[in-house]
């Protein structure tokens, strides 16, 4: 994977919101305006931690089965992964259980550990617990779902494109998440989306501005809209 933006890029990035930030990419017509983002099943648990930016780390688990030999070298070398991908990492781990979202991978511990080692933060169409300890550690936790138990899983595949909410993340896309969701940032358009952001913030604060005129009439609006 190649590391395209630098840190800057990166710090500036988190200064952006998702919603600015998805109408920026917008303007490039790279694609569909109903693509590019994850649907309302993922759900930011910590609102409060702001933006989290960096590239995606995939991870496939399901249910481990009744005889099943438990194997631990899966989750080592999900470790290994994560340092030997640029930071920082964002996980996407994909839940194949049937019953999906009844048993969490994420906790204090798993947080603790991939924290350590340069993650920022997860999304899963699965299960996430441990909410008051894990916000304290300042870590982002995109989630489905939130279930008291881990369950009985186990992992499956590393470093694969994985489907979440009808989107494909592959290994080193470009994610950023928000209180308001994630959005996926075009490979091609890495180096130009912040001055675009801050395109829409200033086109935004002009129409605010009309808005808030004590005269007001949304006819003045026309010019922002054509």
């Amino acid at each position: 994977m190649d590391t395209l933006w630098t840190q800057a890029e990166l710090e500036a990035l988190k200064k952006i919101d998702s919603p600015t930030l998805s109408n920026a990419i917008e303007t490039f017509n790279l694609r569909p305006r109903t693509e590019g983002y994850l649907g309302p099943e993922i759900q930011c648990r910590f609102p409060k931690l702001g933006v989290m930016v960096g590239y995606a780390l995939t991870v496939t688990f399901d249910t481990r089965q009744p005889g099943e030999a438990r194997n631990w070298d899966m989750l080592f070398k999900v470790f290994e992964a994560v340092q030997a991908t640029p930071k920082p990492v964002v996980a996407v781990f994909k839940d194949l259980s049937k019953k999906r979202g009844w048993a969490a991978y994420w906790g204090e511990v798993m947080t603790t550990i991939m924290k350590k080692l340069g993650t920022v933060g997860v999304i899963t169409d699965g299960a996430v617990r441990d909410l008051e300890q894990v916000e304290k550690i300042g870590f982002h936790f995109f989630s489905s779902t939130v279930v008291v138990s881990h369950g009985d899983l186990k992992i499956v595949d590393i470093n694969t494109p994985v489907e979440i909410t009808g989107v494909t993340i592959t290994p080193g896309d470009l994610l950023h998440g928000d209180l308001n969701g994630v959005v996926l940032i075009p490979r091609e358009i890495a180096k130009d989306v912040v001055a675009a952001s801050q395109k829409i913030l200033q086109h935004e604060s002009k129409i605010l501005k009309v808005i808030s005129q004590e005269n007001f009439d949304p006819s003045q609006l026309r010019e922002f809209y054509h």
